[in-house]
């Protein structure tokens, strides 16, 4: 009787020890789903963390108050090129802004500066101001750019 016990001892053992197998591996196996989706999830929160969002506005009708008026009926011009100045404000944090400048006008003058008008009649037409507003991170992070560009023709006669 007593070695039919210790086989009965040994089999229980046997026993346990598949049983106890069989629950870490279904636990490990758990455990690698959890981690899977766990990483799953880091990524997505960081790709919304580091994505951003921009708004354009163009302001393409005549608000320009210059004194001189050019007018283009006549087919004495050329049209010499394409002109366009920047002018950023910054990178502003949580809404506090950086120091308030006329981001038109230096964008405006950046483009005046390239068209080059000294010894030359040239003018710039068809003069177009563009306003980009860029967000970060959840709109914390901002920044607004400011576009101007135009045509400079140079008269022939």
């Amino acid at each position: 009787m007593s070695k039919l016990s210790n086989l009965a001892a040994v089999a229980n053992q046997g026993e346990a020890m598949v049983a106890d197998t069989i629950s870490k591996n279904g636990r490990s196996s758990k455990s690698q789903t959890s981690r899977k989706s766990s990483i799953v999830m880091a990524i997505t929160v960081i790709l919304v963390a580091f994505s951003s969002c921009a708004s354009h506005s163009g302001l393409t009708a005549n608000l320009n108050n210059h004194g001189t008026q050019v007018v283009l009926s006549k087919a004495n011009y050329k049209v010499v090129g394409h002109v366009r100045g920047t002018a950023s404000s910054g990178i502003s944090v949580f809404g506090i802004p950086g120091p308030d400048r006329p981001l038109i006008s230096e964008a405006r003058k950046k483009m005046l500066d390239e068209a080059n008008f000294e010894g030359n009649s040239r003018a710039v037409v068809n003069e177009t101001v563009e306003v980009n507003n860029f967000n970060y991170f959840f709109r914390i992070v901002q920044e607004k750019v400011v576009t101007v560009s135009g045509y400079v023709v140079e008269f022939t006669e």
